[in-house]
């Protein structure tokens, strides 16, 4: 069955056997019925879908539509050392958390072709260094964050080592993912620090509360047991 795919001005584009409805590609109601009308335009003469036909075109229909939802490529499972940061007070925790070990913190947008290319190298890069904690931050939903430490374009990293604070930032794409590996090694190596994360500079007054950040957590319990 041909696929509907979104045009300019929200239009869906003709196909030989039957024009969806304009509302089609973002209704998926309106796409189920054009569906059963599509069902119906290849049923022979004098015969109609049979009741079942058309619960299966409306479940593959509603299918369809909840597994786009549901798989956004930012939302797909990360290793345990892979996390997402929904404030700055928590960004904050998690640097706190983190003591000496590297964290990463990687920039995105839902929208950004180029973030959504090099988050699954993301992804690989924290299966493959454990002991590196890696941060995602939603520029949409944290603007405030983003701007307030200086990103200005997407993907941005920046990389923070317990009492150094940051200690790099770039931007990155999948042809310069190397420099993202390179920057791992280079601040990655062992170090003890005599003091603990400075926090975020950029936000003074924001301080770590710890029952946010799941390592100082686990630390806690830890320590408790």
């Amino acid at each position: 069955m041909a696929s509907c795919t979104r045009t300019a001005a929200g239009t869906c584009p003709p196909f030989a056997t039957h024009r969806l409805p304009k509302s089609a590609c973002s209704n998926p109601n309106s796409l189920t019925r054009s569906l059963e009308r599509t069902s119906r335009a290849w049923q022979p003469f004098g015969t109609h879908p049979s009741p079942q036909n058309l619960r299966m075109t409306r479940s593959s229909a509603a299918a369809g539509a909840t597994m786009a939802k549901r798989e956004a490529w930012y939302e797909r499972p990360t290793p345990p050392n892979m996390r997402h940061v929904h404030s700055v007070q928590q960004f904050v925790n998690e640097l706190e958390g983190a003591k000496e070990k590297l964290v990463v913190v990687d920039f995105f947008a839902p929208w950004c072709a180029a973030c959504k290319a090099l988050f699954p190298k993301v992804v690989l890069l924290a299966e493959a260094n454990k002991d590196v904690i890696f941060l995602a931050i939603n520029f949409d939903e944290n603007k405030a964050l983003a701007r307030g430490v200086g990103v200005k374009v997407l993907p941005f990293f920046h990389l923070y080592r317990g009492a150094e604070g940051r200690v790099d930032a770039f931007s990155a794409s999948v042809s310069k993912v190397q420099r993202l590996r390179d920057a791992i090694r280079v601040h990655n190596t062992p170090r003890c620090f005599l003091g603990s994360s400075p926090g975020l500079e950029e936000f003074p007054d924001v301080r770590p509360t710890p029952e946010e950040s799941e390592d100082t957590e686990a630390n806690t319990l830890r320590s408790v047991g």
